[in-house]
């Protein structure tokens, strides 16, 4: 589990994993314990500040458990409207920041990708020649629709926001995207929360 390096230092090599575990299980003990439920739930005006904060999280893998708990729980006492609104505008605002991340990174890794599809072009005994414009319409209609889902979800945003710079979507197009999946992402958990909490 640890690689040590050096008698000071050591990597630990399943951190991801066991922040998403920990993550998971704050968001359990969340969801089953009255007490933190209840303060959380009754924290009137100020559950839509925790919205929008919690919206911000709902972006990233690593804290997607605990966003989801503290939605659901606002869920059971304010307007799933409101929930979904403020939070998809904190959502949005991050998948913001992912998006200028990915697409200064796309540009960087632009060269290397088309070398190496060079490289599988020559070196592979049988060429094929796809039709352009099909593939053009495939990627129009499937990004989208993948990336929607994608951000809905509780995967990880980056994935989507990079399949969307990736395919040159424009900034503003991007952003009203991320709305809406994440609009429609959050209502989801804030009735699930309302209905089933």
């Amino acid at each position: 589990m640890f690689n040590i390096k050096y008698p000071w230092k050591y990597e630990w090599k399943h951190r991801n994993l066991a922040f998403i575990f920990l993550s998971t299980a704050i968001a359990v003990y969340m969801l089953t314990t009255p007490e933190i439920a209840g303060l959380i739930g009754h924290s009137g005006k100020l559950g839509y500040l925790g919205a929008l904060v919690a919206g911000f999280f709902f972006s990233s893998l690593f804290t997607t458990p605990i966003s989801m708990a503290v939605l659901a729980i606002l869920g059971k006492s304010l307007d799933p409207l409101w929930i979904a609104a403020i939070g998809a505008f904190g959502a949005m605002t991050a998948d913001y920041i992912i998006f200028q991340f990915v697409r200064r990174s796309i540009d960087n890794l632009k060269e290397e990708i088309l070398e190496l599809k060079f490289f599988i072009e020559r070196h592979n005994p049988v060429h094929t020649n796809p039709n352009p414009a099909l593939v053009h319409k495939l990627k129009m209609y499937l990004t989208p629709v993948l990336a929607g889902l994608i951000i809905a979800s509780p995967l990880p945003d980056e994935i989507a926001i990079g399949m969307l710079g990736a395919a040159h979507y424009e900034k503003k197009k991007v952003l009203v995207f991320a709305f809406v999946a994440n609009f429609l992402g959050i209502l989801a958990i804030a009735h699930i929360g309302r209905y089933l909490l």
